[in-house]
């Protein structure tokens, strides 16, 4: 019967803790440092200047990004709204100047582009640049923490973090809370 089978399955194994991996000051410095290519380092940039994940920023198109308001849009227009969301955030000098930089020699819609085609993955030569940089245990992800983390250890208000991260105050307070 199926409450029979149900007993004898095999247990999901628990959930592991959260990682709280993030680098330090250091250690972005050399991870840019390592960054050889100009899409791995735009990545890297937009990765750690608005917290974004991995996904939003390779599907992140040029008519996203509003120069004049200076503001990345990650939530595309049309597409459905996950878990995941995708947040309207504030860009920075560093990271307007570099978006302006990209944008004079883009040869297509994608920000994240190489020969005019998407940059779909992008882990590989971020790990190797982790490897020349002496970074261990960082994958593109921890990247968003590193960001949510400094801004909290330079007092940026939970509120502002949380609608850069597109998270909610009481998850930021939870996970960041202790920065």
């Amino acid at each position: 019967t199926i409450q029979r089978a149900w007993k004898t399955a095999p247990r999901m194994p628990p959930r592991p803790a959260p990682q709280d991996r993030w680098l330090t000051q250091a250690e972005i410095g050399r991870l840019f440092q390592e960054c050889q290519t100009p899409q791995l380092r735009l990545f890297v940039l937009l990765a750690y200047h608005t917290a974004a994940r991995r996904g939003a920023i390779l599907d992140l198109l040029w008519d996203q990004v509003d120069f004049d308001h200076r503001l990345i849009q990650y939530q595309r227009p049309g597409r459905r709204q996950t878990k995941k969301r995708r947040a309207t955030v504030p860009l920075n000098e560093i990271i307007l100047v570099a978006l302006r930089e990209a944008h004079e020699v883009a040869v297509s819609d994608h920000v994240i582009e190489f020969h005019g085609k998407p940059v779909r993955a992008i882990r590989t030569a971020f790990d190797k640049a982790c490897a020349r940089a002496e970074i261990k245990g960082c994958s593109p992800h921890v990247l968003r923490h590193t960001a949510a983390t400094h801004l909290v250890m330079a007092g940026v208000p939970v509120e502002e973090i949380a609608r850069m991260l597109g998270d909610t105050v009481a998850m930021v307070e939870r996970v960041y809370g202790k920065h």
